[in-house]
């Protein structure tokens, strides 16, 4: 969702039938908006908590696991047990051992 504003996000939920919330919101934010390239689900766990306090870190992983789910982020290593994301959802091209490799 590369340049994505929070009303086309919010209507890219809402277009996969998702429910807009507080936390699916904030989650989004923390990983379009952290100064990690691609932050793992610990790293937006640790921004959201900031502002909720009572969110979970399971709830952090639902949510991605829903995003991707839904084509509105990616795993940046599909094979990792804590994949980071990523809310770039273009094509991309990794280099691992020297070969070229597609998500």
């Amino acid at each position: 969702m590369e340049g994505k504003t929070d009303k086309a996000f919010i209507d890219a939920i809402r277009n996969h039938g998702l429910q807009v919330t507080y936390q699916r919101l904030a989650i989004y934010q923390a990983l379009y908006f952290s100064n990690e390239k691609h932050p793992s689900a610990e790293v937006i766990y640790r921004e959201v908590k900031k502002h909720l306090p009572m969110i979970s870190l399971a709830t952090v992983y639902k949510t991605l696991d829903k995003f991707c789910e839904a084509g509105l982020i990616q795993k940046v290593d599909p094979a990792a047990e804590a994949a980071p994301r990523d809310a770039v959802t273009g094509p991309r091209q990794y280099m691992i051992c020297g070969e070229v490799v597609q998500p």
